[in-house]
């Protein structure tokens, strides 16, 4: 008798440990949401990146939810002024801060341009920036070079040789430029996602006007460290097509995800295809779905195993009004091996999916939904066990416990500019936890010699060379930073 009221309890507590490994949640607000990208942090807190009308200062907003290791709801912050701000992509470093690249309106002398913001894993703003000229610029990919530099992707409308061309720039983290290069003809070209080679190079996933049969075709390009060309290679189809995303693979082969039209120009179908280091062609998987289906292939992972897995949208039929989100994983010559869609009866789309092996394999997919009786949209967040099932519960919620970031906070630096003392004061009821100054190239500027007397820092500046340099300030509060100049 005791042994089977054992098994009963090991039975109840493992599906009570089912339904809390996944889970469904939405977060809505009286507008417009949608999610972007979500992270498990080092601490094994959970990010969520998205975009919200509901909430923030303007017309849209970069959002930041923070959940606890298990999916609980623990703040939520926004990010822009009065007009629009936009995240497209984002990473994470080795630290747990996160990285966003969009687009913005709040030039006035401009249209568009390419939206830059890092923030730890607290919220607090570690830099941000504007790139581009005076018409649309748009940012739409991110990758990580280091854990302080960046590569970001997208389309400027403002240089370049044609109507649109792809922009590649490089950032520090503070949002520094480093280097800037466009690409293209005397079209519309652009860049959607961006990864690093081991080389130090990049790879480029987008479309191309410009050349190609006169539509949009599917486009890559790869290049060195320094953003010089090395090829570029077009896919021709019939109607358009296009490469939303890319992986590198350990032995330098290259998978691209996406669509191409069907010959009718009305649906769109799931395209993956497969090209070694010099964009030799190895193989196409292009998933031609019945007449009247629509679907795309957008964010693609590999897994450890070598199977990939990509995330996208599918419709039961041509301009319908009802999607749902789709989770495809397949085998390492990428063969379906395992799907399934997810949603209710309107509009609901997958934009990343993450593997994540907290308590064993799982899947997170962000994106968003129009279903569930939400009032606009709302940003759609779900973890699925390693088979893609999740728990059919959808919980709503309406996001409180606000959090507005604050950019600039109060503390001072001075001499500034300095020879060979810095003093930093600090508000006293707050302790510093991290101390780092970076050149304006994003490096560390190691073993800086520093005391602390009361709730001043000390800090011997006589080894630096002449130049600018940013402090920053971790507390438990907040998160400083500051630029001072070496005389």
């Amino acid at each position: 008798m005791r042994f089977l009221v054992l098994i009963a309890v090991f039975l109840i507590s493992s599906f009570s440990m089912a339904q809390q490994e996944t889970y469904t949640h939405i977060y809505s607000g009286p507008s417009y949401d949608e999610g972007i990208a979500a992270f498990r942090l080092p601490n094994k807190e959970i990010r969520l990146i998205g975009n919200t009308g509901s909430f923030g200062s303007g017309n849209t907003d970069v959002w930041l939810i923070a959940l606890d290791s298990n999916g609980g709801f623990l703040w939520h912050k926004f990010y822009g002024g009065t007009k629009i701000e936009k995240a497209e992509d984002a990473v994470m470093n080795s630290k747990g801060d996160l990285f966003i690249v969009g687009s913005t309106t709040q030039n006035s002398l401009a249209s568009y341009q390419v939206y830059f913001l890092g923030l730890d894993q607290y919220g607090q703003i570690i830099g941000y920036n504007n790139y581009g000229g005076h018409d649309w610029d748009l940012g739409k990919g991110i990758c990580l070079i280091n854990d302080t530099t960046f590569a970001l992707v997208g389309e400027t409308y403002s240089a370049g040789a044609g109507q649109s061309d792809l922009y590649l720039l490089t950032v520090n983290q503070f949002g520094d430029t480093l280097w800037t290069k466009n690409y293209g003809g005397s079209m519309s070209d652009r860049g959607n996602s961006i990864e690093l080679l081991p080389d130090g190079g990049f790879v480029i996933a987008g479309a191309t006007e410009s050349y190609g049969n006169g539509s949009f075709d599917s486009y890559m390009l790869r290049t060195n460290s320094q953003g010089d060309t090395i090829w570029t290679k077009v896919v021709e189809h019939i109607t358009d097509a296009e490469f939303l995303d890319v992986v590198v693979n350990p032995d330098t082969t290259l998978v691209f995800s996406g669509y191409r039209k069907d010959t009718l120009d009305t649906y769109r179908d799931i395209n993956l295809e497969k090209y070694d280091q010099n964009a030799n062609f190895i193989w196409s998987r292009f998933n031609a779905l019945s007449e009247g289906k629509d679907c795309y292939a957008k964010s693609l992972i590999r897994e450890p195993n070598g199977l990939f897995t990509f995330c996208g949208i599918t419709t039961e039929f041509a301009h319908s009004q009802f999607s749902d989100a789709r989770i495809v994983r397949t085998t390492p010559s990428g063969w379906w091996e395992e799907s399934n869609s997810l949603g209710d009866m309107k509009q609901d789309m997958g934009n990343s999916v993450l593997l994540d092996d907290f308590h064993g394999k799982h899947y997170f997919l962000i994106g968003t939904t129009k279903s569930y009786d939400v009032s606009m949209s709302a940003l759609y967040f779900v973890r699925l066990d390693s088979n893609f099932n999740t728990d059919t519960t959808r919980n709503v919620f309406t996001p409180t416990a606000i959090e507005v970031s604050r950019l600039k906070e109060s503390i001072k630096v001075y001499p500034n500019p300095v020879d060979d003392i810095l003093y930093v004061e600090i508000p006293k009821n707050e302790r510093v936890i991290a101390f780092q100054v970076y050149d304006m190239k994003g490096r560390e500027i190691p073993s800086l010699e520093r005391n602390k007397v009361d709730s001043k820092f000390v800090i011997s500046t006589q080894n630096l060379r002449k130049g600018v340099y940013l402090l920053t300030l971790r507390t438990q509060k907040s998160t400083y930073i500051i630029r001072f100049i070496k005389t």
